[in-house]
């Protein structure tokens, strides 16, 4: 079963090089890039080489999904965790979330999940799942420079928090115009028929938009070399770290040194903030 741990230690002897993205602009080809830079370290895949067929092996092996840029989640870990994985240009910028609100947990019924992932849920018998994103920049010869993988309940609040926000504006805007004018979407709202030939659709579209947590966290990660080429850091609750196998945590620390530092933080509760909670955030530099 792939974990993070795993992953971490994979990354630490791996070449931070991006592998090919898909087709598209440099920005799409640097994001893609980052997708499947993280699908190799968690399916124990050399970097950006092997085999096609070898790669599919290992990712049906390691994943029992990997979805699509327009539903979240990216990949699902077989017989664990979902990973969102967003690409910004440093690691201070705001994360674009595009249309998925924060998420603390991938939930079954969060119906911007699409029904292949659904499906998967109701195999596996899972109604939530952990969920952590994966946020990535690179430079302009496509070599990662900095990473973060923090856990959504470590930083987003409770879904309901998100999707009262979002309902107080659709009601807004149904409040403006006929039941019968409006359709059902999974958006904001959707009006059709706007002009007096009935050819154009308003669809209102959320865009959210959630700080780096190198930012929300700055006053808990270690001040380390400035002059590292690369940096990366994992944040997740305590009890998750203990969550994993033993077996994964005692081949994680028998490889902690000066480079890669395990330490106990306590962070704010992103439902209550006067509530601290119990985390290990993994530091690590070249």
């Amino acid at each position: 079963m792939a974990n993070i741990l795993d992953a971490l230690i994979a990354i630490k002897n791996t070449d931070l090089l991006l592998p090919n993205g898909d087709k598209g602009n440099n920005i799409q080809l640097v994001g893609s890039g980052l997708e499947n830079f993280i699908k190799d370290v968690f399916a124990q895949v050399i970097v950006g080489h092997g085999s096609v067929g070898k790669r599919k092996k290992l990712y049906n092996k390691a994943f029992s999904y990997a979805g699509n840029s327009n539903n979240p989640p990216d990949i699902i870990l077989r017989d664990g965790d979902a990973i969102e994985v967003k690409k910004v240009d440093s690691l201070k910028a705001s994360i674009q979330l595009n249309s998925s609100p924060p998420k603390s947990k991938l939930l079954a019924s969060d119906t911007r999940i699409n029904s292949k992932c659904r499906q998967i849920a109701l195999d596996e018998g899972w109604t939530e799942k952990d969920i952590f994103y994966a946020i990535g920049s690179a430079d302009a010869n496509h070599t990662l420079k900095r990473l973060w993988f923090v856990y959504g309940d470590c930083f987003a609040a409770n879904h309901e928090v998100y999707e009262k926000a979002a309902q107080r504006v659709t009601d807004a805007i149904s409040e403006s115009f006929e039941e019968t004018e409006l359709v059902k979407t999974n958006e904001l709202s959707g009006i059709p028929n706007i002009d007096p030939l009935n050819i154009t659709h308003l669809r209102v579209r959320g865009m959210w938009i959630i700080k780096s947590p190198a930012v929300v966290f700055s006053d808990i990660v270690p001040d380390l070399n400035k002059n590292a080429h690369f940096r990366a850091y994992c944040l997740m609750l305590k009890s998750k770290y203990l969550s994993f196998p033993k077996e994964s945590r005692s081949g994680f620390e028998h490889v902690l040194d000066d480079k890669m530092v395990m330490s106990n933080v306590e962070i704010q509760n992103p439902d209550n903030p006067a509530e601290l909670l119990e985390a290990s955030l993994i530091s690590y530099e070249v």
